[in-house]
């Protein structure tokens, strides 16, 4: 029962890491006119947050590993609680993005932690089940984001407006402090190995050039320095691993350990989430600005559009642990080809040419589209660690977010300029529905061949009618001492 509790703090800080990311889409309006931001102020606004999540990823699961995940996590946990009664009170648009960074950083922080909790608290049998509670929350509170927004600003409750969306987290983020602080011990006291500093000055500069340079490019289009910019943060990405390996040779307590990679679940695994996290961004991205920008649908509305794949996300991911033990880590190939199949059906039921959609007609392979993602993605994280390691396992707890925030940069990026390229000027509500048309048909065949790859996912039979993960039947034999 108490690591259910422990449990408990981790789920609610995910709900509000997770709905930071995008609750703040659909309040932009509302915070250009209070705070007269420019332009520039609004795209940081928005990208403020993931790139400094996505930056302090690798470097907080050490620290985690360093002091100890426990203590980490709350103050961590604590941060960010103040960071987002700074963004609730902040008077000008510089106030409110340098809060956003710190609320990422501490995001990061606290994210960073989650993996090697779940490993330490709960038994090998109940990890995947814990896995996908955690993926339902998560997906739940990103897509209900812009819908939350929306019905926030519109409420404006206390005459708060948009301010409402940041200090929410106060009473939410108190709450999962206060449970922490009560139930949480799992790595209370750290391993007291030295900080790797060159290593993250090299992790955090890498990510930061490549996440950076991905996002410039997909708003404001690709152009040489933005290309140079992110080969050069590929670059740095390859040298931090070639150090990281140099460390580890030496003894030394690496951010980024070689047992990871050497394992082949966790090194395709990462592959795939790489690629979906890509396409579901790129896809949310589609919807949102088609039907905002292209058929003047609300932000409330566009939320509701997108409520089927809550709930098909929510109870595919619920139920991905019975899965797990029948099939092990073919419910990862189920999982990407019902999205695959869904995401076509909707290509192939829009038509341009009318200028409107039919919300009836969608919603079915809406929902389906979401039960493939929930049966792909909960199960994920203990389908990547079944091999790897307990030494591992901090690393691992930087590594997974990092790479999936890596392909949500990516994701509308890529795609997203096939979107807008089309649509560019003074485009009609059927340029747009083409457009998403051509969005659609290409995610569903990059998702089609992530579907194929997952059958390079080892797989050791799962015994029947167990909750074990796809890798607790036959898993290897682990180290006993605990690093990050």
């Amino acid at each position: 029962m108490a690591a259910w509790a422990a449990f408990a703090a981790c789920l609610i800080a995910v709900f509000m890491q997770m709905l930071d990311v995008t609750v703040v889409n659909t309040a932009l309006p509302a915070i250009t006119r209070d705070l007269k931001a420019p332009d520039t102020a609004q795209l940081l606004v928005v990208t403020a947050y993931s790139a400094a999540f996505a930056c302090a990823l690798i470097v907080s699961a050490r620290i985690g590993g360093r002091f100890g995940r426990a203590p980490v996590f709350r103050a961590a946990m604590t941060g960010f609680v103040l960071l987002s009664a700074g963004c609730g009170i902040a008077a000008t648009p510089v106030e409110l993005v340098a809060s956003r960074i710190g609320q990422g950083v501490a995001a990061a922080a606290v994210s960073a932690q989650t993996i090697a909790i779940v490993t330490a608290v709960f038994p090998r049998h109940q990890r995947a089940r814990a896995f996908g509670i955690y993926a339902a929350v998560a997906g739940l509170a990103g897509l209900l984001g812009p819908l939350l927004g929306g019905a926030i600003v519109a409420v404006d409750a206390f005459g708060l407006g948009w301010r409402a969306i940041f200090l929410m987290n106060v009473p939410l983020g108190a709450a999962a402090i206060a449970v922490a602080a009560r139930h949480l011990r799992a790595g209370g006291s750290g391993d007291g190995e030295p900080l790797d500093l060159p290593g993250a000055a090299l992790s955090v500069a890498g990510t930061a050039l490549l996440v950076g340079a991905v996002t410039f490019g997909g708003a404001h289009g690709w152009s040489r320095g933005s290309l140079t910019v992110a080969l050069a943060g590929v670059l740095t990405l390859v040298a931090f691993a070639a150090y990281e390996r140099k460390v580890e040779s030496r003894g030394g307590v690496p951010l980024l350990r070689r047992a990871l990679f050497a394992d082949r679940g966790f090194a395709v695994g990462s592959v795939l989430l790489l690629g979906f996290s890509a396409l579901f961004a790129a896809f949310l991205f589609t919807v949102s600005v088609v039907a905002q920008t292209g058929l003047g649908f609300s932000a409330l509305r566009t939320g509701t559009l997108m409520m089927p794949f809550a709930a098909g996300a929510a109870m595919a991911a619920l139920t991905s642990s019975a899965l797990v033990a029948r099939a092990g880590a073919r419910v990862l190939t189920l999982g990407l080809t019902l999205f695959a199949l869904s995401v076509a059906d909707l290509a192939a039921s829009l038509d341009p040419a009318s200028g409107e959609i039919d919300l009836h007609r969608l919603g079915g392979p809406i929902l389906l589209a979401g039960a493939g993602m929930g049966w792909f993605v909960a199960p994920l994280p203990a389908v990547m660690l079944a091999g790897v390691g307990d030494l591992a396992t901090g690393s691992a707890s930087g590594t997974v977010p990092t790479v999936q925030q890596i392909g949500t940069a990516a994701g509308p990026a890529i795609l997203g300029t096939l979107l807008l390229r089309k649509v560019s000027g003074t485009a009609t509500p059927a340029a747009y529905l083409s457009s998403m048309v051509d969005v659609l048909w290409l995610t569903a065949g990059a998702a089609g061949l992530l579907a194929a790859l997952t059958l390079a996912v080892p797989n050791p039979a799962a015994p029947t009618g167990t909750a074990e993960t796809a890798g607790s039947a036959s898993a290897r034999p682990r180290e006993t001492r605990r690093h990050g």
